[in-house]
């Protein structure tokens, strides 16, 4: 039997270079290809018990300070990044993104199944995060840099 491996923020497909494989159903909010369902990680279109494997990139970044000056700054250049990495409107916006999306992924994960969850978190901490997974942390890798950069970023491997 075929698993089936859900990219819930495919985007532009960065992830599969990072996680090695390519998902079966891949979705985003804002597709950028033809294989790629339009649908939000906050209100998933597949029933329960459905899924072997979830990736989850979500985006790490939240406005501040009602104006997106500070993440131009942030993420450099002229800020186009947002454009396909997203964020959130603010940090209750991030919270309750998280905990709708979290219940989303432990009802379509069969018993067992595992999330793949990337987070880069200066903002809200990787313990704190994963708390509202509410699924039990498997393994972990934290990458101190990437290209070049200081920054703090983990994959996390959760189980329902």
């Amino acid at each position: 039997m075929t698993e089936v491996c859900i990219d819930l923020t495919y985007g532009n497909g960065w992830t599969v270079r990072e996680i090695g494989y390519e998902p079966t159903i891949k979705i985003d909010l804002n597709p950028k290809f033809p294989d790629v369902i339009k649908a939000d990680f906050r209100n998933l279109p597949f029933p329960s018990n459905f899924a072997d494997e979830i990736v989850f990139d979500p985006p790490f970044k939240y406005l501040r300070k009602g104006s997106r000056e500070w993440q131009k700054k942030s993420l450099g250049k002229s800020g186009n990044e947002l454009n396909d990495w997203g964020s959130f409107q603010s940090l209750q916006d991030m919270l309750s993104s998280l905990t709708l999306a979290f219940a989303e992924i432990r009802r379509i994960l069969k018993t067992n199944g595992h999330c793949l969850f990337k987070w880069g978190g200066d903002r809200l901490s990787f313990k704190r995060v994963i708390a509202f997974s509410q699924m039990n942390l498997v393994d972990s890798i934290i990458r101190q840099s990437m290209g070049g950069k200081t920054l703090k970023v983990g994959w996390f491997v959760l189980e329902k």
